[in-house]
Parts: structure tokens; sequence; C-alpha cells
């Protein structure tokens, strides 16, 4: 029958299930001072669904208060064998309790009771009391309760669990779900069940007989054997199982339906909560209707050539202009293209509490308004404020136009205070700083400022006008956002490291990524034909040592053919389907002993060569240019690396012929050269400077090959290896301490036990007990602060490392150890880059920077000033900073990238 139109409904929610499922469920996170909160995040986010998409007019959240209950009265054992309580979970469980007062949600917890309990009893009063009651929780103990008055709702797959539901999920009524649990016991809870029936022979059973009872008083007519035989030994067990997983559902609770009646959140109390929690996208729920609706009171338009000009006077005059590029979006996805992009219009700033915008489909063109712009951005005495300031350095520059003083970017702030912050974008600052939300309109906005379906054209004057109030509101934003970012810069002491390296970068990457590089295109069509070539003849290869035509690049046929087919040992499974992974690791450990992985591997690398660079690279060639033009990243690696996109040219292969034929085929421009700069060892020279341990620093001091002084020192003269696989295996036990390489994985890597991989790394650092002496200080410096720190400053925040599980803290204190050498080694890569791109501007030097890979810097220079720039790159790079050895580089020049 359908519920009465007036029926009220009481909303229970599992808070301990809830809570540790989100635990469990969400990956490590944490706020900027290393407070961890995954849990605390997944728990916010099921209340707030929930409360959002079920009408409900009662509501409270149940929790375990602790104590002995009649269970353990019962069964002395119960729940004895549970694990302790993580410490990161222990530390978010008190903001449970602030979040359910915030939300406006009644907590009930009773010493000596239970949720569970708590739950079944509130249910059937609400029944009783003629209301529908809705259960969240993933707990099937819970699935008992469900009647046609009573559903429970998954809170991950959102399924709604009626008598029906139950029956397809369960594979039972909910009047037997205590009788399967009864028989499958739960090791968590301690529950003894039958030994050897799960929860597919519990139901099978259940089923059969109906309940615990008639199966116990069947037993001996159970035709499996081994359940029989169980059953009539375990019996009683099963009867204690039973009464300890049925829910009691008439407690004496001093609480009434009516006193949960539920009356919507307390938003101070939220907004207070979640900005200290640093959930900044959930935080403009909660603001003030008022707040709102003032942003845009002082964002007003220039609508003249004269007040444009007269606006300007003021930002000069000031010495400081904060500005928002509003650029029509690139003809296709990913293509590089600074000189086809329109300036749709612009928002500008001078003073806090007011913004200004100019449009092109106003009486201002384009033209002009580029026109006027560019002087100004030029003007050295000029401060810019802004945010991804480097895409205005690039489309001015596209039009011949500097832009210098870059005074404040609050992206490039955002991401040295928190390099692991989910999102730098420019609304979740405002949020996080200003406690005040972009207008709501603003969603739509991208951080590039692209006015989607507008390429090349001006937007239509209403559009204009909606789209220049925000552009003005963001102006002025980032002007505000610059002085509170500035001030923790400061408190964090990270103003170095923003002001002397990611600042001036900037620039200099604006420049590269002008700049390009060139290819040979022939050479590109040449390979791709020879590749496709040898594509056809590996897979005539595979499909005859296969015996069946199939689809290489399908996972799931592979899998067959190696697995089924030809039943090699599976060493893993995807976490998803849990069928037999082939992925690359297992599929090179197959290929040491069988030749059908290895020609697979022998594929996968050619078919990602050729799909990933020799066919896509020529496409991306700029039409005005002739180049190809990668994009540079500062704010992604959380250890201060760059990385590149569209295309990523730091990934380009270079152990194989035919990668470094690859290389080839990037070249010089017609009377130039390509010059390549390439760091030796510089994370090795790194830890010697940060260890100052007198045997690694002598050793570059002296010029030493650092590999082949390792593999004297670790495996001696006598050894029995050779002396290329000594200093192969003394490169990898190198790197692996300042990557953190367990002995496990070196064993692998060196085909022998753990623990003699063990002996290999502790003879290392016995040899150098200076670097054993830094390892262990950081990761002390790390658990006490949760952070890491650069030479230069560079914060990365390690919340993980107080983790009670043993795998993720080990690879927090990796992540802890690595961190502080990388990205030391990262910063002086850019210090090099800023350095240099100085010195040849100081000396009128046309040689430029084009590439940044890793530890290699890529030049292209005339032939005229190859000699003068040979010493200017070596001189500014091996004196970039004052260290306790020697930095030194490779450098090598040709006609191409390979030489």
């Amino acid at each position: 029958m359908p519920s009465p139109p007036d029926r009220k409904t009481l909303l229970l929610f599992d808070g301990n299930n809830l809570f540790y499922r989100s635990f469990f469920a969400i990956p490590p996170l944490a706020t900027r001072a290393g407070f961890p909160t995954n849990a605390v995040l997944g728990f916010t986010n099921v209340l707030r669904k929930v409360l959002t998409d079920e009408p409900h007019d009662f509501a409270a959240v149940t929790f375990d208060a602790g104590g002995r209950t009649f269970r353990h009265v019962k069964f002395q054992a119960y729940k004895a064998n549970r694990p302790p309580t993580p410490d990161s979970l222990k530390q978010q469980t008190p903001y449970t309790r602030r979040l359910c007062a915030a939300l406006g949600l009644r907590i009930l917890e009773t010493p000596g009771i239970e949720a569970d309990d708590l739950i079944g009893t509130l249910a059937r009063r609400g029944v009783e009391d003629g209301h529908r009651v809705l259960i969240v929780s993933s707990d099937k103990d819970l699935l008992q309760l469900v009647n046609d008055d009573v559903t429970v709702i998954h809170p991950v797959k959102y399924e709604r669990l009626t008598p029906e539901g139950v029956r397809n999920k369960f594979g039972v009524p909910p009047g037997q779900v205590v009788d399967v649990l009864a028989l499958m016991g739960d090791s968590i809870d301690n529950i003894p069940g039958v030994p050897g029936i799960g929860e597919k022979g519990a139901t099978k059973l259940v089923t059969e007989y109906g309940s615990l009872e008639s199966l116990l008083e069947h037993a001996h007519e159970v035709r499996n054997k081994r359940q029989r035989e169980a059953l009539e030994q375990h019996g009683e067990g099963a009867r204690l199982s039973k009464e300890l997983v049925t829910i009691v559902t008439d407690l004496d609770l001093d609480v009434a339906i009516e006193d949960l009646r539920y009356r919507g959140p307390d938003r101070e109390s939220a907004r207070s909560l979640f900005e200290e929690l640093e959930f900044t996208s959930i935080v403009k729920d909660y603001m003030p209707p008022q707040e709102a609706a003032d942003l845009s009171a002082s964002f007003l338009p220039l609508e003249t050539p004269g007040e444009l000009d007269r606006f300007l006077a003021r930002a000069r005059a000031k010495g400081t202009l904060s500005l928002w590029l509003d650029l029509s979006e690139p003809e296709r996805e990913g293509y590089f293209d600074p000189w086809g992009r329109k300036l749709l219009g612009v928002g500008l700033a001078v003073e806090a509490g007011e913004g200004v915008y100019a449009y092109s489909g106003t009486k201002i063109p384009e033209t002009l308004l580029i026109e006027r712009l560019a002087p100004l951005l030029a003007e050295a005495s000029l401060g810019k404020i802004g945010h991804a300031l480097k895409r205005a350095v690039i489309f001015f520059g596209a039009r011949g136009t500097p832009v210098s003083s870059i005074a404040f970017d609050t992206e490039i702030a955002s991401y040295v205070l928190n390099p692991s912050r989910r999102s730098q974008e420019l609304s979740d600052l405002v949020l996080e700083f200003l406690q005040k939300p972009l207008s709501a309109e603003s969603e739509p906005a991208k951080a590039q400022g692209i006015l989607p379906g507008m390429a090349g054209m001006a937007p239509p004057p209403q559009t204009a006008a909606s789209r220049g109030r925000l552009s003005a509101e963001r102006a002025e934003r980032m002007l505000r956002l610059s002085e509170r970012m500035g001030s923790r810069l400061a408190e964090d002491e990270l103003e170095r490291v923003y002001r002397e390296i990611e600042l001036p970068l900037i620039e200099v990457l604006a420049a590269m990524e002008l700049a390009g590089i060139a290819i040979d295109r022939a050479e590109f069509e040449k390979m791709s034909i020879e590749l496709e070539t040898e594509l056809q003849r590996l897979t005539a290869e595979i499909y005859e040592l296969a015996g069946v035509e199939f689809n290489i690049n399908s996972p799931r046929q592979l899998g067959e053919i190696l697995f089924e087919k030809m039943n090699l040992p599976s060493f893993k499974k995807t976490e998803k389907q849990r069928a037999a992974s082939t992925r690359v690791d297992v599929l090179e450990e197959l290929a040491a002993s069988f030749p059908f992985p290895k020609k697979v591997l022998e594929y996968r690398s050619l078919s990602k060569l050729k799909g990933t660079y020799v066919d896509a690279l020529p496409s991306l060639v700029h039409a005005k240019t002739g180049r190809i033009h990668t994009t540079f990243h500062q704010t992604v690696a959380a250890t201060g690396r760059l990385s590149s996109s569209d295309p990523n040219l730091q990934n380009i292969p270079i152990r194989t012929e035919l990668a470094r034929r690859l290389r080839r085929a990037f070249v010089a421009a017609p009377g130039a050269k390509l010059l390549s700069a390439d760091y030796s060892q510089i994370e090795l020279r790194v830890l010697a400077h940060l260890s100052r341990d007198p045997a690694l620093i002598e050793a570059f001091r002296a010029g030493e090959d650092i590999h082949d002084r390792t593999a004297r020192q670790v495996f001696g003269e006598s050894s029995t290896l050779s002396a290329s696989e000594r200093r192969r295996r003394a490169k990898i036990i190198n790197f692996s301490i300042i990557y953190g390489k367990t002995a496990f994985t070196l064993g692998k890597e060196f085909g022998v036990p753990t623990r003699e991989a063990q002996a290999f790394i502790d003879a290392y650092l016995d040899r150098y007990p200076k670097v054993r002496d830094l390892i262990d200080e950081i990761v002390r410096e790390a658990r006490r602060t949760g952070k890491v720190r650069t030479l230069f400053g560079r914060q990365r925040y390690v919340p993980e490392i107080g983790s009670r599980n043993r795998a993720t803290r080990s690879a927090a204190e990796r992540v802890a150890v690595n961190t502080p050498i990388q990205g030391t080694a990262a910063d002086l890569i850019k210090k090099a880059m800023i350095d240099l791109y100085q010195r040849l501007r100081e000396e009128k030097l046309q040689t430029r920077l084009l590439l940044q890979v890793h530890d290699e810097l890529v030049l292209e220079a005339p032939e005229h000033e190859i000699d003068r720039a040979l010493v200017v790159v070596r001189e500014t790079m091996e004196n970039v900073y004052p260290m306790e050895v020697p930095l030194k580089v490779d450098i090598k020049t040709g006609s191409s990238w390979e030489h």
C-alpha cells in the first residue's frame, strides 16, 4: 500500500560504520599543517548527501560509547580480536561530534549499549509512531531490521535495500539474515559461527531448512559431509552466534522520536569547522547569503578608451595592477596557440574593494585593449598581480610585448604553501583565505579564463557584461589574496623559495614555451613507416606463439592467452575485476622465462613510441612557427620538479636505439646548434652536501666515479661479480638510498634474497655514516612537524608518517627522505634556469633556453655564439649555489638533440 502523504521520515545514521568506512576508503588527506582529514571528509560527504537527497523530519547519528555489553557477558571473547584503532583515525574522531552538531544532528550513544541496538530500538519506535525509517549503513547486520517500513541505504553504492532488495543482495529475506550471520560468523567481531561454512553455504542451508534452529534439528540430513559434521560439532556455537548477532529492538531509551526532529545546520559553526578542516569546496554552502550578495557592488565597466586610459593611469600612479585575462579557447584542445587566441576582455584592480572590466565586445576593440595594456605590462616599476600569470606573459609575449615585474601569483603561492593541495583553483583559494566565495555565476569559469564556444570572436554584449563582472571580481579578489597569502608565506618561512625561484621562473618558462623546438618531419615519417613494418612483424610472431589471432592491446584477451591458454603463472590480480594482471611488471617477470610475454613487451614499447611520439608530434607543429611548443607546469609535482604536457617532452625515452633516434629527430634551426647541458649525478651531490659525509665529499672533490667507489666499498675487490655488474649494482644502491627503496625491492632487482640486499644497504650506510644520520634526522623532524624542507626552504607535508599502518608509514618515510634531496636538486635546476636566462640577456646573446628535462637543459645557439654559449652555460650551472662538493655539468652540442 502507498504511504500516507503526510507520513514522516526518521533518518538514522550508523556513525561508527560510516566513519570507519570513510577512513579506509579514502586515501590519506591532510590539512596544510599535516592534520589527517580523510575519515571526517568521507563522513561529511555521506551525511550531507543523504540530508540533501532524502526528505526527512527526524534524524540522529548513533555511536558505540564503549563499555561491556550483554554480548560480552554471554561471550567473553566478543570483539576480542579487533585490531587497535589507527592513530590518524583517533585524531579525527572528535571531529565527528563537532560535525554532527554543526549539521544539526542529534548524537545518541550510551555506555554498555551498541549503536546497532540503538538503531534497532529507534527503528521499531519510529514504525510504531507511524513513521517511515531510513537507516544509512553498509553493515550487513542491520539488514535484519528491514521491512515494509524500514529501508537500509548503502552509503557508497547508494542502494536502497527494501525487503526485496535484501533478498536479491543477501540471498534470503530480512527475517533469515540473522540465521545466515550466525552460521557464517564474523572474524572482526570474533563471533564463532560454524567453521567451514561461509556466506554462500550459509545462505543455501538457511534457504533449504528455513531457520538455524530447523537446520540444527536436521543437521544429520545435510548431504555435504564436511558441513554436516561441522553443524553437529558446533551447534551450540551457532546458537550463541545467533544471540550475538541479533539486534535488540526493545531498549528502554530516555529519548522520544520527537526529540530527534531535524531543524537544519548551524551554518556559522559548519562554516567555521569546514574552514578549519580546509574543506574549501564545502565552505561556500554555509556562507551567509548577504555576503554573496555584496560581491558585485563595485565591479564596474570601462566603456570607452578614455575611461580605460584614466584607470590605467591610476594603476601607474599606484604602482600595482591586478589583472585577469579572459581569452578565447584554442582551436583544438591541448594545442599551444597564443598567437591564435583572442583577448575577449580583461578584469583589472588597483585597490581592494574595487574592480573594473573592459571587453572587446563594447566600444573598446581587442586591438586597442592590447595596445593600451602592452606598455603598462612592460613597465618594470609596475608590479603585476594575478593567478596563473604565465598565460598573460605568453599571450603578450606572442605579440612582442614582455610582461615584467611579476609581484604576486596566487596559483604559485598556493603551490609553495602546500604542493600537495588538491586544487590551486582561484575559487578555492578565495574561499580558503578570504572566506567569501566568488559569485555563483563564476562556477563554470575555468582557471584558464576561457569562454567556451567563443573562439576567435567577441562575446555578445550581455555575455560580455556578465563575464566582465566576473573578471573584475577575480582581479579584485587576487589583490586581496596577495596580502593574505603573502603573510602566510612569511609565517611559513617560504618567501625565499617563492621570491627567488618560483616567481622569476614564470618569465623563463613562458619564453621557453614561446621558443618551442624544431623537428625533422621527414625523419618522423620515415620512423613511422619503419615502426609500422616492425609492429606487423611482431604481431605475426605473437600470433604464431599464441596459436591464435587476438587483440594484443586488450588486457582481457591477452590475459586469457597468457593464463588460460598458455597456463603461465599469474603473480598479481587487477583491483577491480580480480583478474590476472597483464601490467608491465608482471610481463617483465614472465619475460625472464617465456618468449611470448617478451614479444608482447616489445610490441607495447614500439606501439607506444609510434602512437605517443612518432605519429603524434608532427601534428603538433605550429603553423606559424614551424616548431613544437610544450607547456611547462610549475604547480604539479610535490617535490618541486617541473612537468610538461601537450606534448610531454620530459618523457621522451632515451635508452634504446629507436629512442635515441627519436631524439635525433629534434633538430636545431638553420644556422644554429642545439646545446644539451646535463647535471652529473646532481642528487648524489646534493646528498653529499646535506649529509656532510666526509667520504662522499672527498669522492666528489677528487673527481672519483662515485658508483665505482661504492662498488669497491660495498662489494669489495674479491667479489665474484664482474666489474661492470658491481658498478651497475652500486649505481642502483646509490639511488636506492635517495629514493628509499626497500631491501625487498632491491633484492628483486639484484635477484638475491632480501636479507642479502639489506646487507648491501647496511654496508653502504656503514661506509657513509653521516648519510645514515641525515636519513634518521629527516624522519625524526618529519614525525615532529609533519613536513620536510629542501635546502632552499621548500616544504612538503607528510601526514602519513604517523600512521600505525606499517606500509603507509614506510611509504611516508621514503617520501620524507627523498623530498629534501630530489626537491633541492629541482630547486638548483630552476635557479640555474633563472640565472642562465638572465645572463644570456645581460650579454645580449641570441642563445635561448628551449627545454628542461629533469637534470638537463636544452638550448639553441647560433653557430657563431656556440663557443661563448658553452662558457656561459658551464659557468652559470656549475656556480649556481655554493655547495660542499663541485657541481659538474656534461655539455654536448650538435645539429640534433641526440647529437
